[in-house]
């Protein structure tokens, strides 16, 4: 059956096969005395749909109307001690909402956040309860205008 198959093919699922087992070792947090982590990552949403006051699904927005949000957050996380480790990130959001009257756009740092994390467990597996304290810059108002770059909840 090897034979029948492209080189591509078997190359791919050779590539594949031998990048599982260096996958499944990876740690996602290492806790290593004097460690430092640093993290950049962005998350873009787009919709021309929303959820009406009743709840039960969703519908499609009027042609042409849209909302779009990315976010761009810059983390970082240091290890003290060879068992515990702190962190925090910010968030830089940009949002913008068009409808058939107006383009509306707001861009905020819209969150920061700092926590710890400690191994309590480490053998056949390991356990890493974190606590994290994330704090929004900017309040939902429903009297304003502005469009919403975040959820504004403590």
């Amino acid at each position: 059956m090897a034979n029948n198959l492209p080189r591509w093919a078997c190359v791919a699922l050779s590539i594949f096969s031998i990048s599982l087992p260096a996958l499944a070792v990876d740690n996602y947090k290492e806790f290593r005395r004097d460690h430092w982590d640093f993290e950049v990552n962005a998350n873009y949403f787009y919709s021309e749909a929303n959820y009406p006051a009743s709840g039960g699904g969703s519908q499609s927005l009027v042609s042409g109307n849209s909302y779009s949000l990315i976010d761009t957050s810059f983390g970082t996380r240091y290890v003290p001690k060879k068992n515990w480790s702190i962190f925090g990130w910010g968030t830089i959001s940009n949002a913008e909402s068009k409808d058939s009257v107006a383009s509306r756009s707001n861009s905020s740092i819209s969150e920061a956040a700092v926590g710890f994390d400690f191994l309590m467990y480490s053998d056949l597996f390991q356990l890493i309860p974190e606590v994290i304290a994330v704090m929004p810059f900017e309040e939902v108002n429903p009297a304003s205008d502005t469009v919403l770059n975040s959820e504004g909840v403590f």
